[in-house]
């Protein structure tokens, strides 16, 4: 099995107050409990996808309300600092506060944010291409052509995970409640 640098409850606490100062954990045993979740999903389930593991941070983390405020936001960091800790970026972009709203709605399931997660990485192109960066500057265009190259490339199943793509691009109550986290996040009360 792959070896992969898992993140602390300690680091996550850390992650979450660089990003809400005055927050504080409210459980510990919540936050241990959500990255209890992704050890044994790694040891248990043998899950070797960085994808699937990030996944699991982000939805547990997200779901165990282990904060007072900031859950989602943590989630993400955490879940985009355990793919960067394993040499995965993601690319900087709105589409990963809608997958995180779309986390925290129960729209997604851990194969449908991996997959959403690959494509916000570029893992399909690059798996292709390798890392000839020729990828269009816009987000949506990005998306499309890692869509793209996933579909030529992907052996069945596809249907379910393009409609969640679809979702992720296209529905207009995610994009109203990921502006108005971003709003919040930039016009603190």
């Amino acid at each position: 099995m792959e070896e992969f640098i898992f993140l602390s409850a300690q680091e996550v606490i850390d992650i979450q107050r660089e990003t809400l100062p005055q927050g504080a954990v409210v459980d510990i045993d919540k936050l241990e409990g959500a990255l209890g979740r992704v050890a044994n999903h790694h040891h248990y389930e043998l899950c070797d996808d960085i994808f699937e593991l990030a996944a699991v941070y982000l939805i547990s983390i997200a779901k165990a309300h282990a904060f007072a405020d900031a859950n989602k936001r943590t989630a993400f960091i955490t879940c985009a600092s355990f793919l960067q800790a394993n040499g995965q970026a993601l690319r900087e972009s709105f589409f990963l506060v809608k997958l995180t709203v779309m986390v925290a709605e129960d729209r997604v399931d851990i194969n449908q944010a991996a997959f959403l997660l690959r494509l916000l990485a570029d893992y399909y192109y690059k798996s292709v291409f390798g890392d000839n960066d020729d990828l269009p500057a816009d987000e949506r265009e990005c998306l499309l052509y890692n869509l793209t190259v996933f579909t030529i490339t992907a052996d069945d199943g596809v249907g379910e995970l393009i409609a969640v793509a679809n979702s992720l691009m296209d529905d207009a109550e995610l994009d109203e409640m990921a502006n108005q986290i971003v709003a919040d996040y930039r016009n603190p009360v």
